[in-house]
């Protein structure tokens, strides 16, 4: 199992990776075309984008992947629900234009940024659907392919249009766009027999009482994560975002094994016999919690070499937030094995109390640690709260349906984490 397990997730860290790792890659580089104020422009309307493509999504995402297996229908229902979603949530996020730029300081440019941006939710969201629909329908090489095409399309294009052109957000924005019209094309040529199957209404009021349940979760969840750079605009200035921005985007590093890491723990979970799923999730947690110290102190020494070697003085305020923030993330990962419990009794609704919860007392975290640390008390904040998360989903999971995880494991794992923190304040400084 193991065997098994690490095979599919090196596949799927380089699947990840690749989408990952090119921008990535990029913003060493924009760093020296975009200076903190104009990164922070960019994040501010990233989070838009970001937030705006919950809307469209609805958490249809996994729905897809609890169904999949139970009616061919599936992936059909989820791409047409998607569209329907994100072609509203595209509506309403031109119509707050307008009500957008002076409310965050755009200025004038900011409307082809936006509009661009706007579109892009409808065709991420399409993206993302026919993506996982790859993985679960086709060979791995398909998923590869796609996944390659949209990265190397939008890295290419954003270096020409931000370096050569100097287009900055907007060349930025237009790459992103062109990549995910390009792989949504390829990609329904890929799934065209998945699109000949009837639709079924039965498969669509399943999804939907999967899904709908889980909204609020989401949308705490991407508030979260995204919504918090307008607590900072309101707290600090669009420099200080731009320099959290470079911390945010070096620590989604790790994001890449969370995001490969989903791809195999789903289809394990759901596709397995409640007996044999039991274990090999058991399994599974125990080699995960074991990997992730060493995962961290190579992310540490990978982030170390890039401010030391590739990063402008100016954004050397954000080293020290970058570490804190790779160890935020890693908890990212005990999160989604934790919460099996709740998505297999499928009271989702659970999901959603924990992440309203959870938000509001990140965005206090903020506050208050930000006020007082600043950056590095920001992602503190983003810290404290992804361990409350872990630590409040597994008692929930536990409850609606006990999974038996070896939990030491992870209590032993956070208390590297914190040893990891406070080490940054004498090898950073």
């Amino acid at each position: 199992m193991i065997t098994k397990f690490i095979r599919e997730i090196v596949v799927f860290i380089f699947v990840s990776g690749i989408s990952r790792l090119l921008p990535f890659l990029l913003t060493p580089i924009f760093t020296h075309y975009l200076v903190p104020e104009e990164m922070g422009r960019l994040e501010l309307i990233l989070s838009l984008y970001n937030i705006f493509m919950v809307f469209g999504m609805c958490q249809l995402d996994t729905a897809l992947q609890r169904y999949y297996y139970q009616s061919t229908s599936i992936p059909k229902t989820v791409f047409f629900s998607v569209l329907r979603f994100s072609l509203l949530a595209l509506a309403i996020y031109l119509i707050l234009i307008p009500l957008a730029i002076p409310l965050l300081s755009l200025g004038s440019k900011a409307y082809i940024e936006l509009s661009l941006s706007g579109f892009c939710v409808l065709f991420a969201n399409l993206y993302i659907v026919n993506s996982l629909t790859i993985r679960y329908a086709r060979a791995i090489k398909y998923v590869i392919l796609i996944n390659i095409l949209q990265t190397s399309t939008f890295a290419g294009m954003a270096c020409y249009a931000v370096i050569e052109l100097k287009s900055g957000i907007k060349g930025y924005f237009f790459a992103l766009l062109i990549s995910y019209i390009l792989s949504v094309t390829i990609s329904l040529a890929i799934l065209k027999k998945e699109f000949l199957i009837k639709k079924s209404h039965d498969d669509f009021k399943k999804i939907m009482e999967f899904s709908l349940p889980q909204l609020p979760g989401r949308i705490a969840s991407v508030l979260a994560q995204y919504g918090n750079r307008f607590i900072l605009y309101a707290i600090f200035t669009q420099s200080t975002i731009g320099l959290f921005a470079l911390a945010n985007k070096i620590s989604a590093l790790m994001m890449v094994g969370v995001s490969a890491f989903c791809m195999v723990w789903y289809p394990l979970l759901y596709n397995e016999n409640n007996k044999s799923a039991m274990e090999s999730t058991r399994k599974v947690f125990r080699f995960v919690l074991i990997s992730l110290p060493f995962i961290v102190a190579i992310l540490f020494a990978m982030t170390w070499f890039i401010f030391h070697c590739f990063i402008p003085e100016s954004y050397s305020e954000s080293e020290q937030a970058t570490y804190i923030m790779i160890v935020a993330m890693s908890l990212l990962v005990i999160k989604e094995m934790v919460d099996a419990g709740i998505k297999l009794s499928e009271k989702t609704k659970y999901i959603s109390y924990i992440y309203i919860a959870n938000t509001l007392v990140l965005f206090l975290l903020i506050i208050f640690c930000g006020s007082i640390w600043g950056l590095t008390g920001v992602a503190l904040a983003i810290f404290f709260s992804n361990m409350l998360l872990t630590y409040t989903t597994w008692f929930v999971s536990e409850r609606l349906s006990p999974m038996g995880f070896d939990m030491h494991y992870c209590h032993f794992y956070i208390l590297f984490c914190f040893a990891a923190v406070m080490s940054t304040y004498w090898w950073v400084n």
